[in-house]
Order: structure tokens, then C-alpha cells, then sequence
């Protein structure tokens, strides 16, 4: 037996852009394979439309966002993060043609924990 299931709205949010005609995300374009380099513009907004970015929270998303930036290979170009939302412009580099070892990778990721645990936002371990 074949069920069909379609999901309530039963979420504020999901109704009020379902009513607005926004209820689907939008479609993603994605640079040609033949770049060696690609721009996205990110938005991304807070849970419910809070304002919760005061200085000192926009401070720590901007290191944060710098770390990723750093484990992902991704530069990003501009941001202007503020107080309930944030636009970020990445450039993202064409996919290497040989990808990075295991070692490699968790050399990365140990940098950046000890970056995190001594304070450090610039700061490399020492060999």
C-alpha cells in the first residue's frame, strides 16, 4: 500500500510565507565547472527575526567565520554581519584535482582546536 503524505503547516513562519507565495527555497546557480573560481552571495538571518547580534557577538561570528574559511578554502570577500542577519561574498576556488589526505585534513583540524582552546585566533602550534 502507497501513502501520500503531504506535511501540515503548522509553523507561524512556514504559513505566513506559504501565504506570500515563498514556501519553496529558491533554485541554487552554480558556476560552470570551467572557472577557476566561483562568487556566492550568502544571507543568512536568526531563529524567529531575533536581534541578537550585539559588537561582541558580531566580533565572535567574524572569527568564527574566519576559521571556516581557513578549513573549507573559501575566501570570503565581504561580509557586513548585523544584529538579526548577515550577507557574506565567498569566493570558492575550482575543486582540486587531487583532494587533500586524511593527515592533511586532521593537521588542519587540530590547528584550528588549538587556535580555539589557547585563544588564538592567528596563532599555529608550535612543531
Amino acid at each position: 500500500m502507497r501513502l501520500s503524505v503531504k506535511a501540515a503547516n503548522t509553523n507561524e513562519e512556514d504559513m505566513r510565507k506559504e501565504a506570500a507565495g515563498r514556501s519553496q527555497p529558491r533554485g541554487r546557480i552554480k558556476a560552470p565547472k570551467e572557472h577557476d573560481e566561483a562568487y556566492y552571495l550568502c544571507v543568512s538571518r536568526v531563529v524567529d527575526r531575533r536581534f541578537i547580534f550585539g559588537d561582541a557577538e558580531k566580533e565572535i561570528f567574524v572569527q568564527m567565520m574566519r576559521k571556516h574559511e581557513r578549513f573549507y578554502g573559501v575566501r570570503v570577500m565581504t561580509c557586513c554581519v548585523m544584529s538579526n542577519h548577515c550577507h557574506i561574498l565567498v569566493e570558492v576556488p575550482k575543486c582540486p584535482e587531487v583532494m587533500p589526505s586524511d593527515e592533511e585534513i586532521a593537521k588542519i583540524c587540530v590547528d584550528l582546536l588549538f587556535r580555539r582552546e589557547k585563544g588564538m585566533p592567528g596563532a599555529s602550534p608550535a612543531t
